[in-house]
């Protein structure tokens, strides 16, 4: 469709010739809105009307974290949305979940109301034999549906669809449910808001039943490990010592003293053993006291003196005999295994008094943790004795569901507005579907754009004009003067050629009478003018005596310079186009004229532009918006160009 594309690019749509046609079919658009409004108008006076029941409430959360949602969430996508607290989505899954749908049907019957429960029962119908023959050779077994479940399906799937819950701002619970009947939905909405609370009732009752329970329990088991722990540490007294820390004190200072007193031995006798050698030698001296004393500092003691019988005096030495010497290193020798026995012995009894003071310790803490154990569940018990004798009824019913007055469904409104819509949209493509088929000019720049005229103007002050005669039209003029027409003139004058041609494509105003104006406004300058309308009917046969004639033409009407001639022959004006020697009379009558005019309508004008195409003429057009098909004007534009375009 060429008036929807643009002229410069054949892949964009021009908007504004689109919206051109839209206008122009716009009857048709608003008779499709209206078609819609009233088609949706009665089907929302005929379709199932609903009421919707509201019941608000809250109930006493554990979790007082609840997110808040500012719009109705439908039950089907209840599993989808996000909840502050687990205790939230446990609710509303169960709220949704077939045990409680089934709860409810016990104290509302939702298998008995046909709103619900719309399962109907599979009809017994006798089947032909001949299907019954295919499905036994094939063997065939019809699958019965399990009726209670596809019943329950059916009430669950309606349950979901017409019940929403929502949490309000100040976290109260939002309950509405629809139904066809309003006192229905009301006693459904008023039963799901009291089995709620009652299930939250029940589900508290019996947490703090479990809970003192487990209390119970466990108060008696630490009890038990309390007496246990106590007779373990009774009996550990009675086996061994009341005072194991003060056993395990002595042993750990006998063992440390007998260390010491090795450690002293040890180093006398190594010093003895070096003395012992340098007096074997019998050469000894001051020096090798002095190194002695070097090594050995313990020499310079009183208690190694005492040992040799020496001096205590430090500055005093004399060198002992050598025999005294070897005694007191025997003796200390003797001592030494002695000492080393009784440390042994010292050992076993500090390992044996630590091991009974752990075992001690490992009782005493386990009846410490046992009694402060039974201590703090036996305080836990007598709280939650008093919480469990005490309980606070926090759940509040704010608003009951009370049967509503109007349906909330279906809303009349939404509906009209939306076949309005639907209407406006079918119209449309319906509209542009019939522009295209019609392939017309819309707009009045795409005409321009696409005929290429060097004059154009609006044929509306032409409409006086319209189907007049010559007289008529030069008294309009003489009183009404058409300064519009000037510019044609001037261009007409321009061209080298005589003839101008004067077409019409489906508009109301024909080639002739744009001629005829035209002709009428140059005769003032004593322009002699024909104007031969190709489109006129025949006339009759014969001509009369007193009929002018010219040449092989008829003369209809004459005032002053300007002729209107219609062909002299049998058929209508046109078939003259089909004769060999139609140039040849075209010629011959301009030989007789300033300004030859050629008139021709429709297909006729069409004709007229195939028979002299490919001459320097003036063409001059008139055409209709909306009504001239564009490649009717294209095919005579490409014949004979026009210079020349007047629309309407």
């Amino acid at each position: 469709m060429q008036e929807i594309t643009n002229s410069t690019s054949i892949d964009e749509i021009d908007m504004r010739e689109m919206f051109s046609a839209l206008w122009a079919y716009k009857l048709i658009i608003v008779f499709s809105c209206l078609i819609g409004i009233l088609t949706s108008g009665y089907y929302s006076l005929t379709v199932e009307k609903k009421y919707t029941a509201v019941a608000i409430f809250t109930i006493d959360y554990s979790n007082q974290g609840i997110d808040k949602f500012s719009s109705m969430i439908p039950i089907a996508a209840l599993n989808n949305f996000g909840l502050g607290g687990e205790t939230d989505k446990i609710l509303f899954d169960e709220i949704i979940g077939r045990n409680f749908i089934e709860n409810l049907d016990q104290i509302v019957g939702l298998r008995s109301d046909p709103f619900f429960n719309t399962y109907k029962l599979p009809t017994n119908t006798v089947e032909p034999a001949w299907k019954k023959f295919i499905k036994n050779k094939i063997k065939w077994q019809k699958i019965i549906p399990d009726t209670s479940e596809a019943t329950w399906q059916t009430i669950v799937s309606r349950y979901i669809q017409n019940t929403s819950f929502d949490i309000t701002d100040n976290g109260s619970i939002r309950i509405e449910v629809s139904h066809k009947d309003a006192k229905r939905a009301s006693l459904i909405a008023n039963a799901i808001m009291n089995e709620i609370i009652r299930n939250s009732k029940n589900k508290s009752r019996k947490t703090q039943d479990l809970q003192l329970n487990y209390l119970s329990i466990t108060i008696a088991e630490a009890l038990s490990d309390l007496k246990n722990a106590q007779s373990r540490l009774k009996n550990f007294a009675l086996e061994n010592s009341a005072l194991p820390l003060e056993n395990f004190t002595t042993e750990s200072v006998q063992l440390d003293f007998l260390r010491d007193q090795i450690n002293k031995t040890t180093k006398l006798h190594e010093a003895l053993v070096e003395l012992e050698q340098i007096l074997r030698t019998n050469s000894y001296a001051k020096e090798d006291y002095l190194s002695l004393r070097n090594k050995f500092p313990i020499v310079d003691q009183v208690e190694f003196r005492r040992v040799l019988g020496q001096s205590e005096i430090v500055s005093s030495w004399n060198w002992p005999d050598i025999k005294s010497v070897t005694e007191v290193l025997n003796t200390l020798s003797e001592r030494k295994r002695r000492l080393t026995n009784e440390i042994d012995d010292a050992q076993l009894n500090a390992k044996s008094a630590a091991d009974a003071l752990e075992t001690y310790a490992n009782l005493e803490r386990d009846a410490t943790i046992a009694e402060a154990t039974y201590t703090v569940l036996i305080e836990q018990v007598k709280a939650q004795s008093v919480l469990a004798g005490f309980r606070p009824e926090k759940s509040e019913i704010f608003e009951n569901a009370a049967p509503p007055l109007g349906p909330s469904a279906p809303n009349r409104n939404n509906y009209m507005a939306l076949g309005a819509v639907i209407g406006l949209v079918f119209g449309s493509v319906f509209a542009l579907i019939l522009a295209f088929m019609r392939s017309t000019y819309y707009s009045k720049r795409f005409l321009l754009e696409n005929v290429h005229a060097r004059l154009n103007t609006n044929a509306k002050f032409l409409k006086p004009f319209r189907r007049r005669n010559l007289k008529d039209i030069a008294n309009i003029i003489t009183y009404k003067p058409c300064t519009a027409l000037r510019d044609f003139i001037i261009e007409m004058n321009k061209m080298p050629s005589s003839q101008i041609v004067f077409t019409s494509l489906q508009s109301r105003l024909k080639g002739v009478d744009i001629a005829k104006v035209l002709a009428q406004y140059m005769q003032s300058e004593t322009s002699k003018i024909a104007i031969i309308d190709f489109s006129m009917k025949s006339q009759n046969k014969e001509p009369k005596d007193n009929e002018n004639l010219l040449d092989s033409f008829r003369i209809i009407e004459e005032v002053g310079p300007v002729l209107i001639l219609n062909p002299y022959i049998d058929q209508n004006a046109v078939e003259l186009l089909k004769h060999r020697d139609f140039q040849k009379k075209l010629k011959l009558l301009q030989t007789s004229f300033d300004f030859l005019f050629v008139c021709a309508d429709d297909a006729d004008a069409i004709s007229l532009s195939t028979a002299i195409s490919g001459q320097q003429i003036t063409h001059i057009s008139i055409v209709r918006l909306k009504h001239t098909k564009s490649k009717n004007l294209n095919k005579m534009r490409s014949l004979l160009p026009i210079q020349g375009l007047f629309y309407e």
